[in-house]
């Protein structure tokens, strides 16, 4: 059973049950269609039923999680249609992000977390892998400086979490992906904003075609 919260501030509870209930989610620790109890998560959590109530409404909202009518609610599951237009929209960000870095900034401290995935590759940490990932693109999107680019790009990468993490489960798939990670860096240090958006792009587009060969 996963440790109950620590103490926090009243005012700020429902936000680490949110937290808390997304990163199982995110982790995978909650499955596509599982049941969510709210009683059983207050208990597992150490709360009391409102701020789950809370804060599942919160992860419906997102697009994590769904409501049926009669039968509360539980882990969504997205059909694959659903999941092919959140790596199409998540490549159009992504490619926009990287041609703006390339405009603005140097991306030295990027080159430390490739190479940390390349660390996690080698000794095949795939759970390590799989949050420097998320790092690394959540860092590309702070430099790039875009807010709502960054916004959007959270919540469909968010809302297609279980693909990707799937898709990046292989040696050869995450070797394929740290590849691609360091050929967007040199077009960016480069200068070159048409090919860093070309690579920007086909690096989510090339995650797509990772998941739809597991199909």
């Amino acid at each position: 059973m996963p440790d109950a919260l620590p103490p926090r501030r009243a005012g700020s509870l429902t936000d680490t049950v949110h937290a808390a209930l997304e990163r199982r989610l995110l982790d995978g620790l909650l499955a596509p269609g599982s049941r969510l109890n709210e009683a059983a998560l207050a208990a597992e959590l150490g709360v009391s039923r409102g701020p789950v109530r809370e804060a599942l409404r919160a992860l419906q909202q997102t697009g994590l999680i769904e409501g049926e009518a009669h039968r509360g609610m539980r882990v969504r599951v997205l059909e694959a249609a659903e999941v092919a237009e959140i790596y199409d929209m998540r490549a159009l960000l992504n490619g926009f992000a990287c041609a703006r870095l390339a405009r603005l900034g140097d991306p030295t401290a990027l080159r430390a977390m490739v190479a940390a995935m390349q660390a996690a590759i080698e000794v095949m940490d795939r759970d390590g892998y799989y949050r420097l990932n998320l790092d690394f693109h959540e860092a590309i999107f702070a430099a790039a400086g875009h807010r709502r680019a960054a916004a959007a790009y959270d919540a469909a990468l968010r809302e297609g979490w279980r693909s990707r993490r799937e898709s990046l489960e292989s040696d050869a798939n995450m070797r394929a992906s740290n590849t691609e990670h360091a050929a967007m860096l040199d077009a960016i240090a480069s200068g070159n904003a048409a090919e860093a958006r070309r690579l920007g792009e086909d690096h989510v587009l090339a995650g797509k075609r990772r998941w739809l060969a597991r199909l």
